[in-house]
Formats: structure tokens, C-alpha cells, sequence
């Protein structure tokens, strides 16, 4: 068991089963090859079941905290550090631009993908341009930009929105 409080873990009272587990990695490898999330079509017809069941897995996985849904449960919104939406976090690889939901992400959008990647972005305090990216595995930009985290991780799924 890791007790390191960013560890990617079911919430123990919401059992996955080994279809919500390659429903997941579906969802990571859309990610990873496109730097966009899979529709529930794309799911379906990849995982060879029918739009019920991957619905009702993109639920379990929801309520496990493994991703964010759209409001009717049909669309991946996040799945972390990937965001499916345009964000003020767009991250540039070598292979396509993808957004994250935060600065925090926005630094973990390379490690998963195991490339090098930018992010122009601005302060969203005072407006100021900020960059910073990871280049060979390190963090590089301005050595005098501060990326603050507001939400302890611990507290991110009380308002994952807004995290």
C-alpha cells in the first residue's frame, strides 16, 4: 500500500472490476497518442462492449476518483493531469498541443507522456505571463516564477472543477 496522498488509487468503498481498469487505460491512451479524450463511442467500439456498460464503468470510475464526466456521464471532462477541454494550461509536446487543468498539471502532462513539453500561460492573480515546461526531466522556465497550489491534494476532490 503507498501512502503518498498524490497516488493513483481507487477510493476503497467503490470496487473496480478489470473492465473499468481497461476502460481506464483506453481513456489515458487517447490521451497519449492524440492529446484528446476518447468519446464513449470510441470506448465502445475499442473495448468491444456496448455504450451501457462503458457508461457504467466511466460512472465507477468517476466515483472512484480516477476521472472527471460531463454532466450526463458521457464524456471524459478530465482524466488527471489531462483535461479534455481547452484551459488557460495548454501544454506543447512534439507531437501535439493537449491542455491540463492546472499548473500542477501542466508539469505532470510530460512526465506522463515521457516528452519533453511547454506551457505559456498567465498568472491568474495579476494577469503577468508565466512559462515554464519540463525539458529532459527537469522543470525549466523563469527561476522566478511561483506556481502556488491553493487546494491541499488532499482536498482536490471536494471541488475538482475548481482544483
Amino acid at each position: 500500500m503507498n501512502d503518498f496522498p498524490g497516488y493513483a488509487r481507487a477510493r476503497g468503498d467503490v470496487p473496480l472490476g478489470e473492465f473499468d481498469w481497461m476502460v481506464r487505460t483506453q481513456i489515458y491512451a487517447s490521451f497519449a497518442r492524440s492529446g484528446h479524450a476518447p468519446s464513449l463511442d470510441d470506448l465502445a467500439a475499442t473495448s468491444g462492449a456496448g455504450s451501457a456498460r462503458v457508461k457504467g464503468s466511466l460512472l465507477k470510475l468517476r466515483d472512484a476518483h480516477q476521472l472527471a464526466l460531463s454532466e450526463d456521464g458521457e464524456a471524459v471532462t478530465m482524466a488527471h493531469p489531462f483535461s479534455a477541454r481547452s484551459t488557460a494550461y495548454p501544454v506543447e509536446t512534439s507531437d501535439f498541443v493537449c491542455h491540463a487543468n492546472c499548473a500542477w498539471d501542466a508539469l505532470a502532462v510530460p512526465a506522463v507522456l515521457r516528452k519533453d513539453g511547454w506551457t505559456a500561460t498567465t498568472c491568474p492573480a495579476s494577469g503577468e505571463p508565466l512559462e515554464f515546461g519540463v525539458k529532459r526531466w527537469n522543470v525549466v522556465g523563469d527561476s522566478k516564477t511561483v506556481i502556488h497550489f491553493l487546494t491541499p491534494l488532499r482536498r482536490a476532490w471536494d471541488d475538482i472543477g475548481f482544483t
